[in-house]
């Protein structure tokens, strides 16, 4: 299971990945780099964190694939972090659809 985060706010990546200590996060910058895009979308699960602008544009990356969006407003506290994770951990096979 791979967690991305995808956003603009260079305060909240810093924060994000402070916080998860040393799970591996996937910037959504680095998502996109023709080095990098193989290897990581051979994945079977997703866990996504990402701003509102960026859920479609998710959706449609990861369509197909298991995977679960999370909009980082959503986010307040680690235990919010930590509850997305395991329940992708428990529910492989359930592919949350953005509300949008």
């Amino acid at each position: 299971m791979l967690i991305i985060l995808v956003t603009k706010d260079k305060f909240l990546e810093a924060g994000f990945i402070t916080l998860m200590g040393n799970v591996n996060v996937i910037m959504g910058r680095d998502l996109f780099t023709l080095d990098n895009k193989r290897d990581i979308l051979n994945n079977d699960n997703f866990i996504i964190f990402c701003d509102e602008q960026f859920i479609r544009l998710m959706s449609c990356i990861f369509c197909g694939r298991h995977f679960s969006i999370i909009s980082t407003n959503k986010v307040k506290s680690i235990s919010d972090i930590i509850t997305h994770i395991r329940r992708g951990f428990i529910v492989m096979v359930i592919r949350f659809a953005p509300s949008v």
